[in-house]
């Protein structure tokens, strides 16, 4: 379903401008270079430029407490990455020397990648100082201008960048890495869902467990199921599945049940104004080239809480012909406008049987988990729970 979102190459924000500021030891913070031209202004212009410098100035110079470390501010619609470093040296005017090279993102713009881009950049230009005092003598500074010049074209049209600076005693290498996010915690009760072809990506050089968990990774089956089938520990099993997860090649989802209950989202209104997710959908569900859309939609707007998935089937095998439960409800709890309303069952503690089963049945673990640690199908569970006294079950 999703192989389509995860083909070609990762999409990486575009730089809009890159500026090197300095402490001047009279002057105060001044932008020395800045590609484009007028992107950044000061005070002392007369071109009004985009971002006004005198309103984030103390962020691009700051105090030495924020100095080696990332600062990013925002201001005007813009996202403002830098690095500041700050040099100790008694030949400088003041003992000190203070720069920044900033790189400025559209403020709406996931800039994560580009973050081990400026500290690289940052040190780059320290070792030009350190070597050639390139930053602090206006003779030398000429260089800073053509090395942001090229790492700003070149980034934005390579994503990558080598760039020889001093007589190749300093060389400037940067290449973009797309950033993942942490993947979530792995269950027993979650059931991972494959994004691409995995089978078919095994390769005998692979880990030996991913290479025994891979072929049952079939989107029905939980973690402790494939735990079972691979024989792996399941704690090896879930490690694997959070790798498989980082790296966008499976999604995880609740265990399927037709006793369960589904309910809809708000984010359901945006598969009305979604061609390519409405096609999607219906190529995902069934085989029926003639299957409307109307007629799915209306089938996930009457999910609600309190009405099992067996009755709503009941009330709506009509307009089932042709549509594959399992992959419906997958579909829309992969998008987001599904979700599994949970039943949680409480046994009150002084009315009811001392036992494995009540001893779990405390109202915080949801019936897929209690059924997976305790080996048994939901439906034998709920009766032995019912047998043990008095029992509450708890939806959300």
């Amino acid at each position: 379903m999703a192989e389509a979102e995860l083909s070609g190459s990762p999409s990486f924000p575009r730089m809009l401008a890159i500026f090197f500021a300095i402490f001047h030891p009279t002057a105060g913070p001044s932008v020395i270079h800045q590609v484009p031209h007028n992107f950044v202004s000061t005070g002392t212009e007369s071109t009004a430029g985009k971002v006004n410098f005198d309103t984030i100035s103390e962020y691009v110079i700051p105090k030495r407490q924020l100095c080696d470390r990332m600062v990013a501010t925002c201001v005007s619609g813009y996202r403002i990455l830098g690095y500041p470093i700050h040099m100790l040296g008694s030949h400088y005017e003041r003992n000190a020397f203070i720069f920044n090279c900033c790189v400025v993102f559209d403020e709406a713009d996931d800039a994560a990648s580009y973050i081990p881009v400026v500290k690289r950049l940052a040190n780059t230009l320290k070792n030009m100082e350190e070597l050639k005092g390139s930053l602090s003598t206006e003779s030398g500074r000429g260089v800073v201008y053509h090395v942001i010049e090229q790492v700003l074209e070149d980034l934005n049209n390579y994503c990558e960048c080598m760039i020889p600076i001093i007589d190749d005693e300093v060389t400037l290498n940067i290449k973009l890495f797309p950033s993942y996010r942490r993947p979530p915690v792995i269950r027993d009760w979650h059931v991972p869902v494959p994004t691409i072809n995995l089978k078919g990506m095994i390769d005998q050089d692979w880990d030996l467990t991913m290479q025994r968990v891979i072929p049952h990774i079939d989107g029905v089956s939980s973690v402790r199921r494939i735990a079972e089938l691979s024989d792996v520990d399941p704690n090896l099993v879930a490690r694997a599945m959070q790798h498989l997860y980082y790296y966008g090649c499976l999604i995880t989802t609740d265990i399927f049940q037709f006793g369960g209950m589904y309910a809809t989202t708000p984010e359901l209104s945006l598969l009305t104004i979604d061609d390519g997710m409405q096609a999607e959908c219906l190529a995902y569900i069934s085989r029926e080239e003639d299957l409307s859309f109307a007629v799915v939609f209306a089938l996930y707007a009457s999910l609600k809480s309190g009405k099992s998935l067996r009755e709503w089937i009941t009330v709506n095998a009509g307009g089932l012909q042709g549509i594959d439960i399992r992959r419906f409800i997958t579909f829309g709890v992969i998008k987001g406008f599904l979700y599994r309303v949970h039943t949680f069952p409480y046994l009150v503690k002084d009315q009811c049987i001392e036992g494995e089963v009540s001893e779990w049945a405390d109202g915080t673990r949801h019936l897929d988990e209690l059924s997976v640690m305790l080996k048994r199908s939901p439906v034998d569970l709920l009766a032995e729970l019912k047998r043990a006294g008095s029992l509450q079950l708890i939806y959300r």
